[in-house]
Parts: structure tokens; C-alpha cells; sequence
């Protein structure tokens, strides 16, 4: 028989806060929330402009929201429900890893959740970390032989090789780049391969290879009296009387600066002394592949292209989260894939007899 008088017993309202954050329900409908929000806003960013999603890479996210994302309001109120969604998400994986502590600790079996939860949890906050702080230079151009100092990170970047892979129709599979990272004194700090979906790391600092294009390196000039010369960008070629010529610029077909448009190229004339004389610009039309320099009439009889690869480098204070985390999840994979497996229901019964005479 039921006494009515019996009041209910209260919940802590800490508790029931606990409890929701540590519901596995709770956290797969902020994963669908997460998802919805980030698939419908990202349509609506693209709609308004197809290149979104390159400027906001071209920034470190905390940057973007601070200075680009008020100018876009209200279009960009799904950016801000994310990073809500985002740290919501964050804290229910929190308490539910310190949650196997406090009520699951003693199933040894139990291990996978708690890996599984804390490698998810430090991937996260890697990824979170990662868009949020740190810096980025984008589309570093090389050919192979040639260096770049990106004063930002205080590194100077190398291509020592590239190889371009291609299927039996010509189109670009992969591309291989062995570079090496020194300091911009010139003392080297790292060195390896860096291709698709395998970036070369050192530290906190990323190389993500971006693609390779025929792009124009040496230009073949013919110079009225003196013949025909060719200068490999980013050398200087030096002419009998002791000047130099010098690649400035290439402009890609279509490109166009100013009054030019490509395909060309902007030579530079410079002294025994290295000061510059003559500047211009030579095309494949008729009215601009000659031109004056100074003394000099040259005309553009051709330019050779080779392969270069595209970089981007990242400053990323979460990436050795990441990198952990990762394998800590797969360790935890397997632990609860094992703990699984050998669940009495799943052995033979002869298997559980003997385990129950121990």
C-alpha cells in the first residue's frame, strides 16, 4: 500500500546538471544540432559567396569572428550557434570522462569508454585550439630547389624535391614534397615528406602541401645584336657588359595587372651594381612581345613551365592534442572492441564454466 503522505525525494539541481551533460542522448543531439548547423549555414556562406571558406581559412578562427564576423551579421549567426554547439560539446566530453571515475572506475572492462571518451575529448579540443589561436601563411609557391622565409613563424622553408604522380590520363594523383624546415638563421630544425593527407609536422608547426601547377619558370629572350639568352627565375642572368636581367613577375593567362594581361612577364634591367635601370613587361601580342630597355630592344620568344608545389604553414597550439588523442581513441577502440568479445554471452559455454570453477 502506497502512503500518500510521502513526498518525493528531491534531486540536487547539480546533480540533474551532471547528469544531462554525462547522457550519451544529450551528447548525440548536440552532435546532430552541431551537424545541422554547420551543414545549412555552411550552403547559406557558400550562396552568398562562393569564397568563403577561403577567406575564413586565411585567418586563425578566434581573428575571423573578432573582425569579419560582425561585418556579416546576421549572416553569420550560425557561426556563432557552432562555437556555442562546439564548447557544449566539449564540456559534456569532459564530464563524461571524469564521470567513468567517479561511477564506473572499478569495470576494468569498462577502460574503452573512459580512452574512447578522453580521446575524443583531446581531439576536439585539438581541432577547437587549432581553429581558434595560432597563425597561418597561405599559398607559398616553390620549385623544387628554391626556398622561402616565412618571417611570422621564423622559418625558412625548402623544396628539396617534388614528385608529381599521375594516372595513365595525365591527371594529377598526388604530389610528394620533400622540404626541409630551418630556422632563418639558417640552422635546419626538421626535414621529411609532406604529401595528400600527410603534412609534415614540427612541434606546433604544420606544412600542409596545398597541389602542384605547370607553373612559368625560364623565359627565353631574344636581345637585338647580342643574341638569344634564358633566365631561370629566381636567378639573374648576367649579359657580357656586366648588368643583370631578372624575372620580376609572371603574370598566368588570364591574369591581368593594371593595364597588362597575362601570359607575360616583368623583367627587370639592372647595373654592375645591382640598381635597377629598366623595368617591363613583355607578352605573347603582337604590340607587347618587344620592348626598350633602356639601350636594349628585347623580344619574348618563349617560356618554359615546370611543376610547383603550393604550401600552406600553420602555427597550431593543438595539433599534438590532436595527434594524441587520436591515438589514444584507437587504443580505446580496441580495448571495448576486446571487452565486447569476451562477454560471457559471446563465449563457448564450456569457456564460461571454467571461468566459473575460478
Amino acid at each position: 500500500m502506497i502512503d500518500r503522505n510521502m513526498k518525493e525525494p528531491t534531486t540536487n539541481p547539480l546533480t540533474k546538471i551532471w547528469d544531462l551533460f554525462v547522457s550519451p542522448s544529450a551528447f548525440v543531439i548536440l552532435a546532430i544540432l552541431w551537424c545541422l548547423d554547420l551543414g545549412l549555414g555552411s550552403i547559406l556562406a557558400y550562396k552568398r559567396d562562393p569564397q568563403f571558406w577561403m577567406k575564413m581559412d586565411s585567418l586563425p578562427f578566434s581573428q575571423w569572428l573578432e573582425r569579419m564576423a560582425p561585418a556579416e551579421w546576421p549572416g553569420s549567426l550560425w557561426v556563432y550557434i557552432l562555437v556555442a554547439l562546439t564548447w557544449l560539446m566539449v564540456a559534456s566530453l569532459l564530464f563524461c570522462t571524469v564521470n567513468w571515475f567517479f561511477r564506473r572506475r572499478k569495470k576494468i572492462r569498462g577502460m574503452g569508454e573512459f580512452l574512447v571518451h578522453l580521446g575524443f575529448l583531446l581531439v576536439f579540443t585539438g581541432f577547437v585550439m587549432g581553429s581558434g589561436w595560432g597563425s597561418r601563411v597561405q599559398n607559398i609557391s616553390l620549385f623544387p630547389g628554391e626556398s622561402t622565409d616565412i618571417e611570422e613563424l621564423g622559418l625558412t622553408l625548402t623544396l628539396d624535391e617534388l614528385r608529381v604522380e599521375r594516372d595513365a590520363a595525365g591527371n594529377e594523383l598526388d604530389a610528394v614534397s620533400e622540404i626541409t624546415l630551418s630556422e632563418l638563421g639558417g640552422t635546419k630544425v626538421d626535414a621529411g615528406e609532406a604529401k595528400l593527407n600527410s603534412p609534415l609536422i614540427y612541434g606546433s608547426t604544420v606544412v600542409y602541401p596545398n597541389r602542384s601547377r605547370p607553373a612559368p619558370r625560364d623565359v627565353i629572350i631574344d636581345i637585338e645584336g647580342k643574341g638569344v639568352v634564358k633566365i631561370s627565375a629566381p636567378d639573374k642572368k648576367a649579359l657580357e657588359d656586366g648588368r643583370t636581367l631578372e624575372i620580376i613577375n609572371f603574370l598566368y593567362p588570364g591574369q591581368r595587372m593594371g593595364k597588362w594581361n597575362g601570359p607575360g612577364v616583368f623583367l627587370t634591367l639592372a647595373s654592375v651594381k645591382g640598381q635597377s635601370l629598366f623595368t617591363s613587361y613583355l607578352g605573347f601580342s603582337n604590340e607587347l612581345r618587344t620592348a626598350k630597355f633602356g639601350d636594349l630592344k628585347m623580344t619574348l620568344m618563349g617560356v618554359d613551365t615546370a611543376d610547383q608545389a603550393i604550401f600552406n604553414v600553420h602555427r597550431d597550439p593543438g595539433v599534438q592534442l590532436v595527434l594524441y588523442g587520436a591515438l589514444i581513441l584507437t587504443l580505446g577502440t580496441f580495448w571495448a572492441l576486446l571487452g565486447y568479445l569476451r562477454r560471457p554471452s559471446l563465449l563457448p559455454a564450456e569457456v564460461i564454466e571454467e571461468d566459473g570453477e575460478d
